[in-house]
């Protein structure tokens, strides 16, 4: 799936590097303190509940920043329209610019080293306390905190994951904390599943991709919630309903995306004929 992102253009391997150090400490980290909490028996309710505050806040937040999209273009289209017949520049957005300035030219950014650092070290530590593999925390950051475009902070971020992953895989191993079998069969399904989400990519692009992304992680958070109040039979129903509702949702976008571009292809074909 990586490589298929790299080849659409859609990794940006400097950022990735960054990410996979900083994810890779921030990570140990995270791991260290579960098992504190695991020996003092706390380990459960506190990870379960971060892991309810942040699904629910990162998902109402992508829906908030998906139903005023419209609002805010209309506004910014206003500022630049008045900035135009006045003929005073828009001044740009000001951020940490706290030296030294990193610059990624396939995201088109320039960031701060601390806070590319600082994002890259926190998400790291989230997903190492939750035991997630990192993706629905870092591909927001990506986004919302760095400055990426959404499909570049997809692709950066499975780049990312690949080794972030294996390194939390290994020390949550060492530790005693790794379900194998488990594993391989999410590692077999979400191989094949990867290769359908890359192309769907092509198609379902930008606020698309957010809104399904922030409707899974509410779901996500739901089924967490009802695990907790001890209803795991409706918990995991919620989450297969979930995933099966947002590959329809993928699948059936990615059969439009296809007929489109093959009758763009064939109306480009029968001019060319002509």
């Amino acid at each position: 799936a990586t490589a298929k992102h790299r080849k659409m253009g859609n990794v940006d391997v400097k950022l990735g590097l960054v990410s996979i150090v900083g994810s890779i400490i921030g990570l140990e980290i995270g791991a260290q303190n579960v098992m504190w909490l695991t020996r003092i028996g706390l380990a459960g309710p506190v990870v379960r509940y971060t892991y309810m505050v942040l699904l629910f806040g990162l998902g109402s937040y992508m829906l908030y920043d998906f139903a005023t999209k419209d609002k805010r273009a209309a506004a910014q289209a206003a500022k630049m329209a008045a900035a135009t017949r006045s003929g005073i520049a828009l001044e740009p957005k000001k951020g940490w610019n706290l030296p030294p300035m990193m610059h990624f030219p396939t995201s088109g950014i320039t960031i701060s080293f601390w806070t590319v650092t600082g994002v890259f070290l926190f998400t790291g530590w989230l997903s190492g306390f939750l035991g997630v593999g990192g993706g629905f925390i870092r591909m927001p950051a990506l986004i919302y905190l760095i400055g990426c475009p959404t499909a570049i902070a997809v692709g950066t971020d499975l780049f990312a994951v690949l080794f972030a992953g294996a390194y939390g895989c290994w020390t949550y191993g060492v530790k005693g904390a790794v379900d194998v079998t488990a594993a391989v069969f999410m590692l077999i399904g979400a191989s094949i599943g990867a290769q359908i989400g890359v192309t769907a990519v092509k198609y379902i692009r930008g606020y698309g991709i957010r809104l399904l992304f922030a409707i899974m992680i509410i779901l996500a958070g739901c089924s967490v919630v009802l695990k907790q109040l001890e209803l795991t039979t409706i918990a995991a129903w919620v989450v297969m309903s979930a995933a099966l509702g947002m590959c329809v949702v993928i699948m059936s976008g990615l059969w439009k995306g296809f007929k489109k571009e093959k009758a763009e292809k064939a109306e480009f074909a029968g001019k060319g004929e002509a």
